[in-house]
């Protein structure tokens, strides 16, 4: 079984609850992992691991996909099968539809074509 728990809002806000999950999983052999949809930097991965401390060690990997890529695929990129989220923010995890996927990219093209507007000149 593998536990995701993700890191901002809901590991963050409670540490010592979380702690505790980490010390039953690792006694029941329940891999956990954490995934955040920060952006894969040194600082980031820094401020994570102080932020867990000792219990850093009993993660069997932390992935830091940013904030374009679901969870989900993100996982499974990384070679794990996740049984259980733990996520304030469930929406971030699945992968998306084809239509939720094609609206998405239509969604940041706009956006690309409204910042290259701003910055043309008339």
């Amino acid at each position: 079984m593998t536990i995701c728990i993700d890191f901002d809002q809901t590991y963050s806000r409670n540490p010592a609850m979380w702690d505790a999950l980490l010390h039953a999983a690792e006694i029941a052999q329940v891999e956990v992992i954490c995934i955040s949809r920060r952006e894969d930097t040194t600082d980031n991965r820094q401020t994570i691991r102080a932020a867990f401390g000792d219990e850093f060690q009993i993660l069997s990997a932390l992935i830091l996909c940013g904030p374009n890529t679901a969870k989900a695929d993100a996982a499974k990129a990384a070679g794990f099968a996740v049984d259980i989220w733990i996520d304030d923010s469930p929406e971030v995890i699945p992968s998306p539809s084809p239509t939720r996927a094609a609206l998405l990219k239509a969604e940041q093209a706009a956006a690309r074509m409204d910042q290259a507007l701003k910055g043309a000149t008339p």
